[in-house]
């Protein structure tokens, strides 16, 4: 008796390459083939194992997926044609049985934990989490810049992504040592804001601004006027650590300026604290 396959749930406006339709015959057959091996080797299920649906739209490095809500199974169509042999002897089944897993042994287990290993052993196959194809082609964004960072403190280097460094620069979120526990800055003087009160490494000087005279003569130049500030006080570790504790507590990020300047933090506790006996209070 031939099997059934499963439905092509694949969008029709989908950004990935189209898959062949060989290919494509080829995937679901294996699908239906893991599914109904599953169905034999489990009488008894928690929940029945369902024949799922399975769409070519995934993009990126990740070579499948399985959500076992929709019963559906996503599959990368780039790294699939790259990959054959690859997709049909380890990917597709690697997937079907994390839908077989949760359906034998029930919500709450590990993606990659012993009960999907014993799905694939049962499977006949190693259980690898991972591929190792080449997904240099497959990816969808460039890779993220890396900007380095130095701890104010014992003075490690550190690397932020470039998505790090904004939400650092835009006071959304701060990064601390993870030795020493005081707060980190960049190396570059170019990268420090004036507005977060400690990252200033060093005070460039200003470029002179340029009038003319009142009488109309020659541009003179006027050097501004450098007056010294005063030092910054950073925020004790004891601080810093309850800061980022009562952060957690409220559900919120502790601003970049409280890792830096004492004054910042104990500002940003007191507000905290405020906010979090209003909560209590409610």
């Amino acid at each position: 008796m031939p099997l059934s396959l499963p439905v092509d749930a694949t969008p029709s406006r989908c950004l990935a390459p189209p898959v062949p339709v060989a290919l494509r015959r080829a995937v679901l057959e294996r699908v239906a083939h893991f599914t109904e091996r599953a169905r034999e080797l489990y009488a008894a299920p928690r929940t029945p194992i369902r024949m799922p649906a399975v769409s070519f739209e995934l993009r990126g490095r990740v070579g499948g997926t399985a959500n076992h809500s929709e019963n559906l199974l996503r599959f990368n169509a780039l790294l699939l044609m790259e990959n054959e042999s690859e997709y049909l002897r380890q990917i597709v089944p690697h997937e079907v049985a994390h839908l077989v897993a949760h359906s034998v042994f029930g919500a709450g287990i590990s993606p990659h934990g012993t009960e999907w290993q014993s799905v694939m052993r049962k499977f006949g196959l190693e259980p690898l989490r991972t591929h190792s194809m080449d997904t240099a082609r497959s990816r969808t964004r460039p890779p993220l810049d890396r900007i380095a960072y130095i701890c104010t403190g014992c003075r490690k280097d550190y690397q932020l992504s470039s998505r790090m460094h904004a939400r650092v620069m835009a006071g959304r979120e701060g990064r601390i040592c993870t030795g020493c526990k005081r707060p980190l800055r960049p190396v570059d003087p170019k990268l420090v804001p004036r507005e977060m009160p400690g990252f200033r490494a060093a005070s460039a000087p200003r470029s002179p601004s340029l009038s003319p005279t009142p009488r109309g003569g020659p541009i003179r130049a006027q050097l501004p006027s450098l007056t010294s500030r005063p030092p910054v006080i950073p925020p004790t570790e004891k601080q810093v650590l309850f800061a980022a504790s009562i952060a957690k507590q409220l559900g919120i990020a502790v601003p970049a300026p409280a890792l830096i300047e004492r004054k910042a933090c104990s500002d940003f506790l007191a507000q905290a604290l405020k906010l979090k006996a209003e909560r209590s209070a409610r």
